[in-house]
Formats: C-alpha cells, structure tokens, sequence
C-alpha cells in the first residue's frame, strides 16, 4: 500500500489549497504498487499502470526494450520545449490521461512517450516479464504510444495566482 488514508487526504488537501507535487511511481513486479497513492492520481484523471514499457525500436542495447530511450517530447510545454537530451527509463510503467473518460476535459499533458504499437506496448504478464520472452497480448497489455510522464496545471482562482502544478 505504502500510505495511510490520512495521509493520501493530507497530500490531496496540499494540492487542492495550491501545492505542487512530484511523483515517481516504479512498477510493482509483486503486487499493484501504491494502491492508494495510485488512487489520488486517479482522481485528478491520470491512471498509472502497472506494466513495464516494452520498447523495441528505442532502448538501450541489450535491454531487449526493457529500457526505453525517450525521443518524443511535447515541443510546446514549458518543461521539455527546448529538451534536447537523451532520457533512459529503466524498468518504467505507463501512464495515461483518463479525464475524458470521466466526460472531462484531457487534464494531463504528456511530456515523453513511446513508439506506436506494435513497436511499443505495456507488459502486463509476469511470468513472462521473468522469462524476459515478451510478447503482446491483446486485451491485456497496452497499446503504444504509451505516456512516461505527465504534468498537470489547474488555476484555482480567476487571476491565475493561485495554481496546482503535479508532474507524474
């Protein structure tokens, strides 16, 4: 689980008075990660999946994938506008936007993904995540391009003086 209700109500109540919050969720090879952390990303409508990216056309030579390389960056957010570098993502889940699932607008921009499926996907099986044989299978794993990270602005006041701002 990794954190109490209160607290999960205590980081929820900071970032709904203006806060700003970093978040760094690994996958959980043995369970379903921060359940509840997990929870609150999903209230403000990002869901963070508890796959390994699967990258066979951008990753480091002799990760079979497993370690994506970054080469697609939002050229328009502030955060990775001019971004140049090269970004190695060891053992990363995926995340998504799913506001619009909700009937809301997307909430989330995401800053870095993934090749388009096939080259790319969400492995979800463990068994073959041990085996390190992975292979698509659908209806279970995800689809590429798939979201490294995200962030998220919301003004709270109509001045624009009082802002949330979260990167996952």
């Amino acid at each position: 689980e990794g954190f109490f209700d209160n607290e999960i109500e205590q980081i929820k109540k900071y970032i709904d008075e203006g806060g700003h919050e970093l978040f760094g969720i690994d996958p959980d090879f043995n369970g379903d990660g921060p359940v509840k952390l997990k929870g609150l990303l999903e209230y403000y409508g990002l869901e963070v999946h508890n796959d390994l990216v699967i990258d066979r056309i951008k990753n480091a030579n002799g990760s079979q994938g497993t370690v994506p390389v970054i080469h697609q960056f939002d050229p328009n957010h502030p955060i990775t506008k001019d971004f140049k570098g090269t970004v190695f993502l060891p053992l990363t889940s995926s995340m998504e936007d799913i506001a619009s699932s909700k009937g809301l607008p997307p909430q989330w921009h995401l800053l870095g993904q993934s090749n388009q499926f096939p080259a790319s996907w969400g492995e979800v099986d463990r068994t073959e995540l041990a085996s390190l044989q992975v292979t698509f299978t659908k209806g279970e794993d995800y689809q590429g391009p798939l979201g490294y990270f995200a962030a998220y602005e919301r003004n709270l006041d109509e001045k624009g003086l009082k802002e949330v701002r979260m990167v996952a």
